[in-house]
């Protein structure tokens, strides 16, 4: 499935410039997900939260991952998050990240501990893998295929290189749209503490586009 304006559209890696946007984005995408409303209960702190949380994500992706957006002419409209695992131990981003937000052990930040620790609890150790953190299209954009866009030129690669994907998403809610696009589950759903459930899935390579 392409968006009706994907001859507009323009997939290219993200830079330092579009830390900003692209943070934007992502946190409005997940900011009223089950995850986002668990990792910071306080409705009138959790836009912060949220904010710090993904700037973190997508400030090491564009690092030491894979960091893609959509743009149309010269906005970003779009952006998927890639962390890479070479099979062999954590990842580059991973390890870059370990201990750098949790200092203080507030709630939050525990909470922010535990969410990182179980994304990473069901993927294989001993494959290298890319793993799916976070994918999100501008509020006014959604709905026009964007996403399905970013998601198929990605595994358009991953396929050529013979790479799995993994990833992990709120699992209280259909499941179909990853599945649509290759994934399945990795065993039963985990609950995060006091929180809601998080499915994890695999998707081995294959064609980019199963439609």
């Amino acid at each position: 499935m392409a968006p009706s304006s994907a001859t507009a559209l323009v997939i290219r890696d993200a830079t330092p410039r579009d830390f900003s946007p692209v943070t934007k984005i992502l946190s409005a995408a997940f900011a009223e997900s089950p995850v986002a409303r668990w990792l910071d209960p306080a409705a009138q702190r959790r836009q912060l939260t949220v904010l710090a949380y993904v700037g973190g994500l997508v400030r090491r992706t564009i690092g030491a991952g894979v960091a893609r957006v959509a743009e149309d002419g010269n906005e970003v409209v779009g952006a998927a998050m890639w962390s890479v695992h070479s099979g062999a131990g954590q990842s580059v981003a991973a390890r870059l990240a370990g201990g750098a937000t949790d200092r203080a052990l507030t709630e939050v930040h525990r909470r922010r501990r535990d969410l990182d620790r179980l994304l990473e609890v069901r993927r294989p150790r001993d494959v290298a893998c890319q793993q799916l953190v976070c994918l999100g299209v501008r509020p006014d954009r959604q709905g026009t295929g964007i996403g399905s866009y970013l998601l198929i030129g990605h595994h358009a690669f991953l396929h050529v290189t013979n790479t799995p994907a993994y990833l992990v998403a709120p699992a209280d809610r259909p499941l179909t749209w990853f599945e649509r696009y290759g994934y399945s589950g990795i065993g039963p759903p985990h609950l995060l503490p006091g929180g809601p459930p998080v499915q994890a899935m695999w998707r081995p390579p294959g064609p980019a586009d199963p439609c």
